[in-house]
């Protein structure tokens, strides 16, 4: 099939390649700011226990008893299973750039629950760990 060689499509390699080197042109320009933002998004950073600090705190725990306790300086978290005070405490300062004065940890453990539509069968809830963060007065936590 050689005689069909010269009517084939050029690849898209070269393409490829030079695209990607307008590219590092571009990212080497790019101020030094926005390079150690994406490092810090694209590489979270490990914790002793093997957890990134993004993943300590799973999202805020919104129930009409955390919503009183807001207002007082208590935000309640959903926490991962194996997160430890200290890990709570550091995901908090930096996330959020407040101090904790106490956390307070607790587990929520699972229940079996008769399913509505039918009473029959039964439905089990996941267990989960809270946390309880404290805060000096004067501090907040904007939760949406």
């Amino acid at each position: 099939m050689a005689i069909l060689d010269p009517f084939k499509k050029k690849s898209a390699a070269p393409a490829k390649k030079e695209a990607a080197a307008k590219g590092a042109k571009a990212d080497k320009a790019a101020p030094a700011t926005e390079t150690a933002e994406k490092a810090l998004v694209a590489a979270p950073v490990r914790m002793e226990g093997g957890l990134a600090i993004t993943e300590v705190l799973v999202r805020p725990y919104v129930t009409e008893r955390s919503t009183d306790l807001s207002e007082r300086g208590v935000y309640a978290f959903l926490v991962h299973n194996r997160a430890t005070k200290p890990q709570i405490a550091l995901a908090v300062r930096t996330l959020y750039k407040v101090t904790p004065e106490k956390i307070a940890v607790m587990r929520v453990h699972a229940k079996m629950m008769k399913n509505r539509k039918s009473n029959q069968s039964v439905v089990k809830r996941h267990a989960y760990k809270k946390a309880l963060v404290y805060l000096k007065s004067g501090d907040k936590i904007e939760v949406v």
